[in-house]
């Protein structure tokens, strides 16, 4: 029954990424079009809030050669292209004031998910872990860590870190053994 919620799972994180590349390069480009056209930066859409989970999401299923550290720096790609323009819109004196401050509330969310996510990342790998992957969501944490299987209580162990670092339930974790 796992397996099956997991491929399931797999497929939908796939299209989702489909979808938020599209998205993000629709939203660059006219971003773009418009500095040059206009002199100022437009209000990036609703759904760029929660683009960079979106793709953080995907890649822990995506099949690669080397998934952990290929998913670490795709993060940190996506994370700096979200924070560029970000940073464009929030020093854009043309922007309007609340678009500018939501842009720098974003920018500190990134700073302090990113940190955290290496937190969760280092403390697994010290507790014994080959590897570990963590990426928060809107609705939690999604941690994946490299074994074929885990025992219980493994899987308590993880949930506990993530749990203290992100002060959040155990229903908000979500942990997944991958083999490298």
């Amino acid at each position: 029954m796992l397996s099956s919620i997991v491929l399931r799972r797999q497929a939908l994180l796939r299209f989702g990424l489909f979808v938020l590349l599209a998205a993000a390069l629709t939203v660059y480009v006219g971003l773009k079009r418009a500095k040059m056209e206009e002199g100022s930066a437009l209000e990036p859409p609703q759904a760029e809030e929660e683009s960079l989970e979106d793709a953080a999401e995907t890649m822990l299923l995506a099949p690669k050669a080397d998934f952990f550290s290929d998913s670490r720096l795709e993060r940190e790609r996506a994370a700096s292209r979200e924070t560029e323009v970000l940073q464009a819109i929030a020093a854009d004196p043309g922007s309007d004031t609340q678009v500018r401050e939501e842009a720098e509330r974003r920018l500190m969310k990134i700073t302090r998910d990113l940190r955290l996510e290496t937190q969760i990342e280092g403390l697994l790998r010290s507790k014994g872990f080959e590897d570990a992957l963590a990426f928060i969501t809107a609705e939690g944490v999604i941690i994946t860590v490299m074994a074929e299987s885990l025992e219980p209580k493994q899987v308590a162990q993880v949930a506990d870190i993530a749990m203290n670092c992100l002060g959040i339930g155990a229903e908000q974790v979500n942990i997944i053994a991958r083999p490298e």
